[in-house]
């Protein structure tokens, strides 16, 4: 059955306990103005989904192929898996009648909902596919000990797969996936003992894993796969507390997020890159706060990295939740929300105007309460020796017809000299095809391109992003294409 929370009565039920929560986050937020590159809530809209009595976790959200949030969360106190969904701006909360823990989930082009999380009354992963008319439970089985993290990715035909870790008798790292009804299974290789958290990207036919042990000595390492052919490496060693975040830009550079333990300095947030063939090690938030749940990272359409987190003050007993982004070369941290207890699952996602939507559960004075944070994206890209640029956005007037069939026509009009280049990705941020790149000297009048489909092979139906980019602008339409 399906419920609509986020009422007026909803609000005045618990007005007296948010009016206490705001005295108290009031007097918490001026301790955070000491720090000068946190500014607190100041960019962000938040809306209430769930304000039931019951309590909440493990929270996780994706977008559709039209950019509406999908959450899944867990009612620990029913003991089921629950969905949250918006429309028309009015959320609705389900229950899918599964007692079971999401740790991950993918929506495909069709707006199937494949997931994979944990079976509660043992160590087993089980993998769901939710359709508009059924749904399916398989249960992957892991023995000799239990499983410590998982994660599920799509491939272009929306195939499901996954990777995990599993601790105990050899803490190793296994990859499945699935073909003809079968899971099909293969141990990829070792992890120093103890297995933590895994993460899986697809970029084409090269599938990364990147997965954390805690240690003692603990580690971060990384896996790829090219041409069924697995390579590994180490990449950090030493007091690695477990929590991990992955995520591949537009232009295939791999970002791990993760923390780790600085002697006298308590936990700390850290990013690896590889921009070319060396790893690099930046250390994001080095305040001394203990990190807590979980991290999410993710790359617009810019390749500006966007890393979700949140942290404990032990000296304070304050749990905050931060948004980090690299602009030039400083890490901006933004304080979204602070409270008591906030539970964060790890899962955040970028739409296609690079917008950020995080999900959350906050919990205070006996309140446990589901929430939507959005963003809009930093107006900026990083470029030219890390320096910032200002981008001039929505130089698109119109795309038509849209949906398609062999051809559309774009009409834009810059507002400064420019060289712009226009070219179609997929759903997943893939590059597909260049239209057009020119340089444009008369920004006082309306251009108008034919982008013509006769030479494309291979183009499936589907969903597609026009990116219309330049030095000093960018925009981004969502686009139908209909063989």
């Amino acid at each position: 059955m399906s419920q609509k929370y986020g009422t007026q009565q909803d609000r005045d039920k618990i007005s007296y306990k948010l009016f206490r929560w705001y005295i108290f986050n009031w007097i918490i937020s001026s301790i955070i103005i000491i720090i000068p590159i946190s500014t607190y809530a100041q960019n962000w809209e938040i809306s209430y989904i769930d304000t039931s009595s019951t309590s909440k976790s493990d929270t996780r959200i994706k977008l559709d192929a039209f950019g509406n949030p999908r959450i899944f969360y867990r009612n620990n106190t029913e003991r089921v898996l629950m969905h949250a969904f918006r429309s028309e701006n009015v959320w609705f909360s389900q229950n899918t009648e599964i007692d079971a823990i999401f740790k991950s989930f993918r929506i495909d082009l069709n707006g199937n909902i494949h997931g994979v999380g944990k079976n509660t009354l043992n160590s087993n992963i089980l993998y769901y596919r939710f359709t508009q008319s059924d749904s399916l439970i398989d249960t992957i089985a892991v023995s000799d000990g239990g499983y410590s993290g998982v994660d599920i990715a799509l491939s272009y035909t929306n195939d499901p797969e996954l990777a995990f870790s599993r601790q105990g008798y050899g803490d190793s790292i296994f990859y499945s996936i699935y073909e003809n009804d079968l899971w099909i299974t293969e141990s990829i290789g070792s992890l120093p003992p103890y297995a933590g958290d895994v993460k899986l990207q697809l970029d084409g036919d090269i599938c990364y894993i990147a997965a954390s042990s805690y240690g003692p000595p603990g580690a971060i390492s990384f896996f790829s796969k090219v041409e069924d052919q697995w390579n590994s490496e180490v990449l950090s060693q030493g007091n690695i507390y477990g929590l991990l975040g992955f995520a591949i830009d537009t232009y295939n550079i791999p970002y791990i997020a993760y923390d780790k333990d600085i002697p006298g300095h308590m936990k700390t947030l850290n990013v690896l890159t590889r921009p070319d063939s060396i790893w690099i090690n930046y250390s994001v938030d080095t305040t001394g706060i203990t990190l807590g749940s979980a991290i999410g990272i993710a790359s617009n359409s810019q390749s500006l990295i966007n890393i979700i987190y949140s942290s404990f003050s032990q000296s304070s007993g304050v749990t905050y939740l931060k948004y980090a982004y690299k602009f030039g070369d400083v890490w901006n941290i933004e304080v979204i929300d602070s409270s008591t207890s906030i539970s964060y699952g790890g899962g955040l996602d970028i739409d296609h105007n690079d917008g950020v939507h995080v999900a959350y559960i906050k919990n205070d004075l006996g309140i446990s309460i589901l929430i939507h944070a959005f963003r809009a994206a930093p107006n900026t890209e990083i470029r030219n020796g890390n320096q910032p640029i200002q981008k001039l956005f929505d130089p698109i007037i119109g795309v038509y017809p849209n949906p398609f069939n062999r051809e559309f026509k774009v009409v834009f009009k810059l507002y400064r000299e420019d060289t712009i280049r226009l070219d179609l990705y997929d759903l997943q941020g893939r590059f597909v095809y260049k239209l057009y790149e020119a340089k444009i000297e008369d920004h006082r009048n309306e251009f108008q391109i034919t982008a013509e489909f006769d030479n494309i092979s291979g183009l499936a139906s589907g969903v597609y992003f026009l990116r219309l980019e330049g030095e000093h602008h960018l925009d981004i339409r969502k686009i139908s294409y209909l063989k």
